[in-house]
């Protein structure tokens, strides 16, 4: 029976109702067991991918797996599934000439496949083309004991994913992790992961600072800075949005997981890089996702080169710096990336994550590179470890400004809501650095891939090895010393807000007391005149001269002033305290005389 009849017989019984996994049986040539089966406790057989369709059924199969089916469930792949299974929704005979139309409009080089075999002459590959990039990934996998890597860019389409996964039978659990703000209105909780399920997993975080020119008047900067905070927010919530639904954002877009206005001149967006290591046989492949693609500036959202709402050529990315040993005396012609046509673009906001693909390993050991994983990989580590510590050095100069004494000591000091978000921003670095180093940690360890290098190589990966675990160290150190200067900061700035509200409370004591020192003169003057009731002789209403009110009111004044200076109850205690206490003498003997 041709695949196309079996693809067909497919649609027909999900059109029908019939039981999907039965269906899935016979497009997968019986190799995955019934439904009855996994309730039964048998165990599954290994599922024979033989191509994207295949990849696709086998992850929705596993996605309609409960807590009731197995002790295995794969709710969590549901919207994956879902998404990998979009062009296939509309299941006909000739279903290769859906994708092929689709992957007709999907013009963008989304795979760049980096041989590292040192017998290769080309080294690179950039391939737009989902039949060209299996072809060529054939070719790599049937040359054993050479590792390649492959470098993913932006966002997705279901093709080249359900490509990708069926060529090289990826976990679609590395498809999941990445894409993890598709599943935020299903979320499981599984992130963060446990250590020993992120053994070929990890995940690394690469900062851009972005800074604006200053214009126009800088008063009232921080109500500014709240305001574009906010709105932040927002476009950032319906950015997310719009990624999760799929419906804006092209192939090839860059994908931007945060945001963050720091001051009213630098900013800074986070991007991912996945990274997934498969063993092959002798050899080894490693999977390289970026979020950066195509430039930012063609993105769906503005708000992404300009969160302050100028124009763009106000606004620009700085760059990432490594530290080379002595490239500064190299020829600058050697050190230039090899131009592509989709980086030649119109792109106004370059960053340096977007090079990371060209040219991928150009300093390291290609000998070494195609035997260790790691070694291969460091480069990644090493941009990412110059990425966060540029995040930190710029930290370090914000923290350093807000916690300023001469800004400390401000009527309105605004550095509690600039360290509320410094805070939260370190939290997320602590977390995030940890993993890595973890995983460096782990990786360490694995010896599948030591025995093929002799000592000199095998001491020279070990060597960067170390490097790369030494420079995380110190950025988790660096981050969490951060983290504590920060909280040390709020408190600071909450015990000299606790200060200044003692002091307002002090300056209006000092008012009241001053009423009551003028109530202390009126009150006894009020007292004497409807005291009188005004029958005086002057008056016509009584036959009391006025003087007998100057008589009266001035002895009652005198005494309410007497009482005003005084505290009454101390001079009682003072002066009364002898008498009180003979008194209470007296009474406990009469009264002990009187029960004897």
């Amino acid at each position: 029976m041709q695949g196309s009849d079996i693809q067909y017989q497919s649609w027909q019984r999900e059109r029908s109702g019939e039981n999907h996994l039965l269906g899935q049986d016979e497009v997968l040539g019986k190799a995955r067991v019934s439904d009855t089966s996994y309730r039964s406790g048998s165990r599954c057989k290994k599922s024979r991918i033989r191509n994207a369709q295949d990849y696709v059924d086998a992850v929705t199969a596993h996605s309609r797996l409960t807590a009731v089916d197995s002790l295995c469930p794969g709710q969590h792949l549901t919207i994956l599934a879902s998404f990998l299974g979009k062009p296939f929704e509309r299941r006909a005979p000739n279903v290769t000439l859906v994708q092929q139309e689709q992957q007709s409009k999907d013009n963008y080089e989304f795979v760049a496949i980096h041989n590292l075999d040192p017998a290769s002459g080309k080294r690179v590959k950039h391939l737009d083309s989902i039949t060209e990039f299996e072809s060529e990934a054939s070719i790599l996998l049937a040359n054993s004991g050479v590792g390649h890597l492959l470098f993913m860019k932006g966002y997705p389409s279901p093709n080249w994913l359900s490509s990708i996964g069926a060529t090289y039978r990826i976990d679609p659990e590395f498809f999941q992790r990445h894409l993890d703000f598709r599943h935020m209105s299903q979320d499981h909780f599984l992130t963060p992961s446990l250590p020993s399920a992120s053994s070929s997993m990890v995940k690394l975080r690469i900062t851009t600072i972005g800074e604006t020119r200053p214009g126009g008047s800088t008063s009232h900067s921080q109500e500014k800075l709240e305001y574009f905070r906010t709105r932040n927010e927002r476009s950032l919530s319906a950015y997310i949005e719009t990624l999760r639904s799929g419906s804006g954002p092209r192939l090839g877009d860059s994908i931007v997981r945060q945001c963050s206005l720091h001051d009213m001149q630098h900013f800074s967006i986070e991007q991912d890089i996945s990274i997934y290591v498969v063993k092959k046989d002798a050899s080894w492949v490693g999977f390289v996702w970026v979020d950066n693609g195509r430039d930012l500036s063609h993105n769906i959202l503005p708000w992404l080169t300009s969160p302050f709402g100028t124009s763009q050529w106000k606004t620009r990315f700085l760059p990432v710096v490594q530290h080379w040993f002595n490239v500064s005396l190299k020829s600058p012609s050697s050190l230039k990336w090899p131009p592509r046509r989709d980086e030649m673009g119109n792109g106004k906001i370059p960053q340096s994550a977007s090079l990371l693909h060209l040219d991928y390993g150009r300093f390291l050991d290609r000998g070494i590179a195609a035997i260790d994983p790691f070694y291969a990989l460091q480069d990644l580590f090493n941009f990412a470890a110059a990425s966060e510590n540029q995040f930190l050095n710029m930290i370090g100069s914000k923290l350093q400004q807000e916690l300023d004494l001469n800004v400390l000591i401000q009527p309105r000091s605004p550095t509690l809501s600039n360290l509320l978000c410094t805070q939260r921003n370190l939290d997320r670095r602590v977390q995030r650095i940890q993993e890595n180093l973890d995983f460096i940690r782990a990786w360490s360890r694995r010896e599948w891939f030591r025995g093929s290098l002799d000592s000199t190589q095998q001491s020279k990966a070990d060597k960067s090895a170390d490097k790369v675990a030494r420079d995380f160290e110190y950025l988790l150190g660096r981050a969490k010393a951060l983290h504590e200067q920060c909280t040390k900061g709020m408190q600071i700035v909450m015990n000299n807000a606790n200060v200044k509200e003692a002091r307002e409370a002090m300056s209006q004591a000092e008012v009241v007391a001053k009423l009551t020192r003028l109530a202390f003169i009126f009150v006894p003057m009020s007292f004497t005149s409807s005291f009188f009731g005004m029958n005086f002789v002057q008056f016509g209403t009584g036959r009391l001269g006025l003087w007998v009110w100057f008589v009266v009111t001035v002895p009652v004044l005198t005494l309410a002033l007497v009482f005003m200076h005084y505290d009454i109850q101390v001079l009682a205690r003072k002066r009364f305290s002898y008498p009180i206490k003979f008194i209470r003498r007296m009474y406990e003997k009469i009264e002990a005389g009187l029960h004897s």
